[in-house]
């Protein structure tokens, strides 16, 4: 085997050594409003603004102007919360599905980082290539089932595991918007997407429009 095609796959590997397994998502506590793009976050008992900053990469002091907080103490169990979440200036993805997001980029299950966000599906819903790329990858991955990968231009990378049915191949040329996938049956329909610049890890919500 050619030494280019094992540090691809080397790499693919890599992609999802920290991912967190899907059987563990925790109950769904945020979700995103497709209508107005808006991330709303609900506050529940031990969250500081401090904590939820962390959480969405968001500065406290974003939250507490969107939200007109007048001190970090006002935090009420229960109460919505907008998160500012930013869209990087030099990106254009689309987002994969619309969906309820049932876990989000470095949220923390089991004591590992979620390294992408994931999104509940109806059943046998389409997915759609975020952005116009190239099929590096398109098989079964350890647990996280059905995946692609598709590389993209500037060193840009989207995964999408845990689908029901692929429709790509290896190598293939991909438009943006393109079906890809389905998410399948209900036992499969939460999926995982990631992007990642130089096969790091970006939250998605900054590059998603």
């Amino acid at each position: 085997m050619h030494t280019s095609k094992l540090i691809i796959i080397s790499s693919i590997v890599l992609i999802f050594v920290s991912c967190t397994p899907q059987k563990n998502y925790s109950k769904v506590l945020n979700i995103k409003d497709p209508s107005n793009r808006k991330i709303f976050h609900r506050v529940k008992k031990g969250d500081s603004l401090w904590s939820i900053s962390r959480h969405y990469n968001v500065s406290i002091k974003k939250i507490m102007n969107v939200n007109k907080i007048s001190s970090p103490k006002n935090l009420k169990v229960s109460e919505k919360l907008i998160i500012p979440i930013g869209i990087d200036k030099n990106s254009n993805f689309l987002w994969p599905a619309q969906g309820e997001i049932v876990g989000f980029y470095s949220q923390k299950i089991d004591k590992v980082s979620n390294k992408g966000i994931d999104i509940r599906l109806g059943e046998n819903t389409d997915i759609l290539a975020s952005n116009t790329g190239k099929v590096i990858f398109s098989d079964n991955l350890g647990g996280w089932n059905k995946t692609i990968i598709l590389q993209h231009p500037n060193d840009l990378y989207t995964v999408y595991a845990n689908l029901g049915k692929i429709v790509v191949s290896p190598n293939q040329n991909i438009r943006k918007g393109q079906i890809i996938a389905n998410c399948g049956s209900p036992e499969t329909k939460i999926v995982h997407f990631e992007i990642r610049k130089d096969y790091i890890a970006k939250n998605p919500l900054n590059y998603l429009n």
